[in-house]
């Protein structure tokens, strides 16, 4: 059999969670088999990373607003109307205090951004050791018969504000090109999001987290 993972399933395989135990061993089970194989697509890989560097950007931003912030405590204490209710020393302890708590908060976040960077490097192990597939004519003619499957979709997005909309469009479309793959290439696809591809009666799938 040949297995093309979604995004999510391979997001679970690095989650140390318990609860995902039972997708290690049937991941494990699977490949293990010399009959079987493990791949994903393009569009699953390119998400991947795309979280993945959102991890970044935000340590960034949380850098930068840490420093900016120390520059709004030195200057809120070093102002006329404060300094008249403290001494210079007094002050300067106030300004430590405040300081140590954002060194605090900067410390935690490196730890976060450090296991973030592990992360990363487990995931693109993975990634490099799997065949991912492309997008080639056959997928293209694929996401085309698909893509006119999707316009029974609209009662599920009726309800849904206009920027959330405008996501969840963007998503169902490299969720087409994933089922596009999987029907091209004749994979079946292992999701934990099976009501994303139901209006795409031949697609062949597995949940491997129930």
């Amino acid at each position: 059999m040949r297995y093309c993972l979604d995004n999510n399933i391979i997001s679970y395989l690095f989650n140390e969670d318990s609860k995902y135990e039972n997708l290690r061993s049937k991941f494990n089970f699977i490949q293990d088999n010399p009959r079987n194989e493990i791949c994903t697509s393009i569009i699953v890989h390119g998400e991947i990373f795309q979280g993945l560097k959102k991890f970044e950007i935000d340590f960034i931003n949380f850098e930068n607003g840490l420093n900016l912030k120390k520059f709004e405590i030195e200057k809120r204490y070093t102002k006329s109307d404060v300094s008249e209710n403290y001494s210079e020393d007094e002050a300067s302890k106030l300004i430590d205090i405040d300081i140590l708590e954002l060194e605090s908060s900067l410390l935690n976040e490196k730890l976060k951004h450090q296991s973030n960077i592990e992360l990363i490097k487990r995931t693109n192990n993975f990634l490099q050791g799997i065949k991912t597939h492309g997008i080639d004519t056959h997928v293209v003619t694929k996401y085309v018969d698909s893509y006119y499957l999707q316009k029974d979709r609209r009662e599920d997005f009726k309800n849904l504000s206009k920027k959330n909309l405008k996501a969840e469009i963007q998503k169902s479309y490299h969720d087409l090109w994933i089922a596009a793959t999987c029907l091209a290439k004749n994979l079946i696809l292992v999701t934990n999001n099976e009501d994303d591809f139901k209006f795409i009666p031949t697609l062949s799938i597995e949940n491997w987290t129930t």
